[in-house]
Order: C-alpha cells, then sequence, then structure tokens
C-alpha cells in the first residue's frame, strides 16, 4: 500500500473511532509506520478535540507525545 491510499484510507475511517482508538492510531503511526502526513495529523487532532472530555490525563498525555 503506498503513502497516498494509506492516507485516502486513514482519512476515512479517522472520524468514526472512538477516543481510545485514536489514541493507539495516534502512538502507532508516530512511531511504527512514522507517518508525516499533514491532512491525517489534523484528522488526528480535530477528533481528539472533538472526545477530549472522555481522554485521561494519561491519554491526553500520550496523544501530546505522538503528535510531536
Amino acid at each position: 500500500m503506498d503513502e497516498a491510499e494509506l492516507e485516502s484510507r486513514l482519512l476515512d475511517i479517522i472520524p468514526n473511532l472512538n477516543h481510545d482508538q485514536v489514541v493507539d492510531l495516534s502512538l502507532y503511526l508516530a512511531f511504527e509506520v512514522k507517518c508525516n502526513s499533514k491532512a491525517v495529523w489534523q484528522a488526528l487532532e480535530n477528533s481528539s478535540l472533538e472526545a477530549l472530555h472522555l481522554l485521561t490525563l494519561k491519554q491526553v498525555c500520550q496523544l501530546e507525545w505522538a503528535a510531536t
């Protein structure tokens, strides 16, 4: 799977994820895949902001770590 196809699939999937899955996907993309797609990270940020009230402190820290 090439990067453009991966980006397209992720952009379709991310809005439908729950808050736990957003955190796990962020960590996976940051440390395993090393994704540098601005659109994907913006979609992850938007999803995490919508669910911010559901996140634990640990999950917020994990998102911050993945994003940096």
